[in-house]
């Protein structure tokens, strides 16, 4: 798995670089199964819903080999890259997954939209052999416009946010999707039309070629390139739909390389009719001059909640857990100044853990909700992720709710750290976390039964503290 580092927050490196590669997968390994297996009946033009994706790939045979995915014959002659559009349409456990609201919750944090639309899915599929895709924009291809001046640097006031999620791991022959760096920030507009729509995909001249033109009008003399090899399956990144990208050719002899892109938009935007009408995709749904989109086929996925909206909310919550975040939202609230920071970052703290463990499923934090309002709450919690993620969910759930909470010496740790304003955790700060997290979890671990007392506390602070300075010596 990719490693989390603070030296750039989600919002930063997307901000700045047009895209941001996601640390922890989107995706569990029997998810991704399960997504590779509806693909797989699609591209056979079978749809267990009877509904055909808005744009299929040519019919492919199975296999003789059921090994070999993607109709791949051992044939490495004029192999084809596979395009399906709306795969979401034709399977419902596939629907399900990409429609999941941890990835549109995300969109909403890293672009501080108010609500968040899935538009579509595009799945590139790569057998053995198969042709490289050539450097595009994702945005000229949607024809939507909004009245809203949030994002007024793009054309008719729209950016595309895509989620892109790998089904593979990405090896060095695989041909991963790459990034133009900072490619977002370059001309968007011109004659009144989106610039970055490639009509070769699969051009001849390289397919690097089209972005490096494009670089070449910003007077950039070597554009820089960001590959995605040694990314898991499952895992995946977000970019803007102003951003460069494409792929080279998979040139390994037995490997797939399968990928699946979503296209999502504020909530309120409408169609741009006449850009839309002269489309095959598109048209259809403007035949009368709409400009509102059908909630049915593009639904607003992710809105963002108010405080009375959470409030609510954890009304319904399990009792343990509604009790402990019931009352430091009730702090919260009524407390002004710094200790309304740190009672926050606890309610992060305790809510994504608690989420996570009882789920099994990673929860993402986001901006207004009691996950994360901002970067260094999320690194806290993705360190706190990475250390929860391999114990088994029974014995963490059935105490971490009214144990973690109490656990004095994290409490401490993860309080100086807000209090201090610190934007990225220093090396003591990371060992002091790990240190007592480490202590926590292994306590719940090695006990059938576990009492919380003040002396069970005290013991573990001293265990922890113990930990920190072995791990630090360690390291020097």
């Amino acid at each position: 798995m990719s490693s989390f580092t603070s030296s750039s927050s989600p919002t930063e490196s997307f901000n700045r670089s047009g895209f941001y590669i996601s640390p922890i997968p989107l995706f569990t390994p029997s998810e991704v199964s399960t997504i590779n297996s509806a693909l797989e009946s699609i591209i056979r033009h079978e749809y267990s819903t009877s509904v055909p994706p808005t744009k299929p790939c040519p019919k492919i045979n199975a296999p003789e080999n059921p090994s070999r995915p993607l109709g791949f014959t051992g044939n490495h002659a004029n192999v084809k890259t596979l395009q399906v559009v709306n795969s979401h349409l034709s399977s419902s456990p596939l629907s399900s997954l990409l429609h999941s609201p941890h990835i549109s919750e995300f969109v909403g944090y890293l672009t501080g939209w108010p609500s968040v639309r899935y538009i579509q899915d595009q799945a590139w599929l790569k057998p053995p052999s198969s042709s490289s895709l050539s450097f595009h924009r994702d945005r000229p291809y949607i024809p939507l416009r909004t009245n809203s001046p949030q994002d007024n640097s793009y054309h008719n006031n729209v950016k595309i946010v895509t989620v892109w999620i790998t089904l593979d791991d990405i090896e060095e022959e695989s041909g991963g999707l790459e990034y133009a760096v900072g490619s977002h920030m370059w001309r968007k507009v011109k004659d009144g039309r989106c610039v970055g729509a490639n009509e070769k995909f699969f051009e001849k001249e390289g397919y690097r070629y089209f972005a490096d033109k494009m670089g070449g009008e910003e007077g950039i003399d070597t554009v820089e390139y960001k590959n995605t090899v040694g990314m898991k399956a499952g895992h995946g990144a977000y970019h803007d739909g102003d951003t460069y990208h494409g792929s080279g050719r998979n040139s390994s002899m037995t490997l797939p390389r399968r990928g699946i892109g979503i296209h999502f938009s504020r909530g309120d935007v409408e169609w741009e009719v006449e850009e839309a009408g002269g489309s095959k995709i598109w048209k259809k749904y403007v035949e009368n001059g709409e400009t509102e989109l059908d909630e049915n086929v593009f639904p607003i996925v992710w809105r963002r909640k108010t405080d009375k909206e959470w409030e609510d909310k954890i009304k319904n919550e399990k009792p343990s857990i509604k009790t402990a975040l019931k009352n430091l939202m009730t702090a919260r609230i009524a407390t002004e100044g710094p200790a309304v920071d740190k009672l926050r970052l606890m309610q992060v703290a305790a809510k994504f853990v608690i989420s996570t463990v009882n789920s099994g499923v990673f929860v993402w934090p986001a901006t207004g909700s009691p996950m994360c309002d901002d970067d260094v709450e999320a690194e806290v919690c993705y360190r706190l992720y990475d250390k929860i993620k391999s114990v088994p969910n029974a014995k963490v759930s059935e105490l971490m709710s009214s144990s973690f909470l109490k656990l004095g010496p994290v409490k401490k740790a993860l309080y100086d750290y807000k209090s201090k304003g610190v934007k990225s955790l220093s090396d003591d700060e990371v060992y002091y976390v790990k240190g007592f997290v480490e202590e926590f979890l292994e306590t719940v671990e090695n006990r059938e039964e576990l009492v919380w007392t003040e002396d069970l506390s005290k013991e573990i602070a001293k265990r922890g503290k113990e930990r920190v300075e072995r791990g630090k010596a360690a390291t020097s």
